[in-house]
């Protein structure tokens, strides 16, 4: 772990069209031009409520974009580089976690619109940190990391309830996103 961080240290001072976006949980995401480079360096504990290796997490997150292939709204998938590591095409904008712009309803109804068409394609998140929904410049909503999800074919999605609760949590955390940022006019209050 030590030594991957050094390395992505020596490459990013040597780099600079290499920018880290993201470093915890044992996940590294750097920038690098307009591609995205996600590595998994050590045990993710997932909300899988078991550990999964970085190659299991790296495979579901890549069946998961593959899945969702020519989305609006998700990002697209380029390459895998290693067990642990893939690319993917970068989203232009910020996370609804830092966005300071004005949101209206319309954003919420096209992020519940994104988050029906993963679920149609069997693919039920289950983080959804304001940090994954992304904000584009021209206020369109997007969706970045699959790394936890449930699949149809999964031993859980076999339990009953569990691909509802599943959905439902989905649905309910957008509307529940609207209701906060979003005033009784349309706008952040």
């Amino acid at each position: 772990e030590l030594i991957v961080l050094f390395i992505n240290k020596i490459l990013f001072s040597f780099n600079s069209m290499t920018q880290i976006l993201k470093k915890d949980e044992g996940v590294l995401v750097t920038l690098e031009g307009r591609i995205v480079r996600k590595t998994v360096y050590g045990l993710n504990c997932s909300k899988l409520s078991r550990r999964v290796t970085p190659e299991e997490m790296v495979d579901r997150e890549i069946r998961a974009l593959q899945l969702l292939e020519g989305f609006q709204g998700v990002q697209r998938f380029v390459r895998r580089e290693s067990a642990d590591t893939f690319y993917s095409e970068y989203m232009e904008g910020n996370s609804l976690l830092v966005s300071l712009r004005n949101m209206n309803r319309i954003y919420f109804d096209n992020l519940a619109d994104i988050v029906r068409q993963c679920q149609d394609r069997g693919v039920y998140r289950l983080d959804q940190s304001r940090a994954d929904f992304i904000v584009s410049p021209e206020g369109n909503p997007g969706i970045i990391d699959f790394g936890n999800i449930i699949f149809l074919d999964d031993f859980v999605a076999r339990v009953p309830g569990v691909v509802y609760l599943a959905k439902m949590y989905n649905l309910l955390r957008v509307w529940d996103l609207q209701r906060r940022y979003v005033s009784s006019n349309g706008h952040h209050p």
